[in-house]
């Protein structure tokens, strides 16, 4: 395995159960789209049932897409 993806591993097993279990239904890596079809990429999560997503690719631009973030309710991409 990769030393990133062990990483990976190891903040999330150190986050809570909620966070654990937004990771486990929405991994790394995941592209979202909206209603109106913008593709979103996954940045991260919060404890609160919300994914942090950007229209910016992080592995083509990781400042800016953290720049264009947003938060979007997991509830809404289910």
């Amino acid at each position: 395995m990769s030393e990133s993806y062990d990483s990976m591993e190891a903040w999330l097993a150190s986050r809570p159960e909620c966070v654990q279990k937004l990771a486990a239904e929405f991994p790394h890596g995941t592209q979202v789209t909206d209603a109106s079809g913008t593709v979103f990429y996954l940045l991260g999560y919060t404890e609160d049932d919300r994914l942090i997503v950007s229209p910016i690719s992080p592995f083509d631009d990781y400042d800016r897409a953290m720049e264009e973030r947003t938060y979007v309710c997991a509830e809404h991409l289910r």
